[in-house]
C-alpha cells in the first residue's frame, strides 16, 4: 500500500471509490504467449536471479494499483525496447477506444509506428519531406496505416488521425530497480522517461539517500523505496503526456493485439496469462 499521496492519479490509495484494485503481478504479462502472438518486436530479456530480482518480485506482488473505472492493466517485465531493458511497465489503457479499431492494424510494422508517432506530431505532412526522413518502403508503409485507419491522406501529403481515436494507453509506468541509489539507477529511470508518462527509481528501504532524491527530483523522476510497509513515495516523478515517443505507440499496439488475440477463459483486466 502506497504511504503518500502526492501523486494521487497514479498512487491511490486502495479502496478509493469508483476504481478497482489490481495487483500488479497479477496483470504482468506472460512473455512466451504474447511474443508468439502479438509480434511487433515484443521480446523479452529473461530474468536474472539475485537481490535486484528479488525486489522487483516483491514490489509486483505487493504493489496494488486503483485502475480508474473502464480502464485495464497490463505489466511487462523488462521488455526490449531501443534504449535497454526496464524492469518494469505498467501501462493503463482504455479498451472501449479501441472497439472500432480496424484488423489491419495487425498487418503494421516497425517503421509505420515510427511513422505514426512522426505524423501525430507534425500534423499535416508533405509525402516529399516523409520520403527524405523513411527513403525505404514508404509508400508500403503509408498504405498500411491508411488500411489499418490510421491516416488520412491525400495526393501529395497526410496526417495522422486524432490521437484520441488511434491511442488507447493513458498511462506508462515506467519502474528501474536497484539494492542501492546510484548513479547507473537514476540514469536507467531518466532513459525511461522517453517512453514513459512516469519513470521511477526503485530501491530498498532506507536506501533512498538524499543526494540520489535531489537528483531524481533535478532530472523529473521520482524514486520508490519497498520493504516490509509496502512501497514509500519518496518524490514523484514528472508527469509527461503520451505517446511520449515512438515506443509508446509500440505498448499501445501491444496491449490491443494482446486483448485480440486473449484466449478463451482468459480475464479481462489486461492480463494475458
Amino acid at each position: 500500500m502506497i504511504a503518500t499521496a502526492t501523486n494521487p492519479t497514479l498512487w491511490t490509495v486502495p479502496g478509493s471509490p469508483g476504481r478497482r484494485e489490481v495487483v500488479w503481478a497479477d496483470a504482468l504479462v506472460a512473455g512466451k504467449h504474447a511474443m508468439e502472438q502479438v509480434g511487433l518486436g515484443l521480446r523479452f530479456r529473461g530474468a536474472v536471479p539475485g537481490p535486484e530480482q528479488a525486489l522487483v518480485e516483491r514490489f509486483l506482488v505487493n504493489q496494488v494499483f486503483a485502475l480508474p473505472r473502464g480502464s485495464r492493466l497490463a505489466v511487462f517485465a523488462q521488455p526490449a525496447l531501443p534504449t535497454g531493458f526496464p524492469d518494469i511497465v505498467a501501462v493503463v489503457w482504455r479498451e472501449t477506444r479501441t472497439r472500432r479499431w480496424s484488423d489491419h492494424r495487425h498487418a503494421l510494422r516497425a517503421q509505420d509506428i515510427r511513422i505514426i508517432h512522426a505524423l501525430n506530431a507534425l500534423g499535416w505532412t508533405e509525402l516529399a519531406f516523409l520520403s527524405k526522413v523513411f527513403p525505404k518502403g514508404l509508400e508500403a508503409s503509408l498504405r498500411r496505416l491508411e488500411q489499418a485507419e490510421l491516416i488520412v491522406r491525400r495526393r501529395r501529403k497526410c496526417r495522422a488521425r486524432p490521437v484520441h481515436k488511434t491511442f488507447a494507453v493513458e498511462m506508462l509506468v515506467s519502474v528501474e530497480a536497484k539494492v542501492s541509489a546510484q548513479e547507473r539507477l537514476l540514469e536507467q529511470a531518466s532513459q525511461n522517461a522517453w517512453f514513459s508518462s512516469e519513470s521511477y527509481a526503485l530501491v530498498p528501504d532506507g536506501r533512498a539517500v538524499d543526494w540520489a532524491v535531489r537528483q531524481a527530483v533535478g532530472m523529473g523522476i521520482g524514486m520508490l523505496t519497498h520493504g516490509d510497509s509496502g512501497t514509500k513515495v519518496v518524490t514523484a516523478s514528472r508527469r509527461r503526456e503520451v505517446p511520449a515517443s515512438y515506443a509508446s505507440w509500440l505498448f499501445n499496439e501491444w496491449v490491443w493485439r494482446m486483448e485480440r488475440t486473449r484466449r478463451p477463459g482468459q480475464r479481462q483486466d489486461g492480463v494475458v496469462g
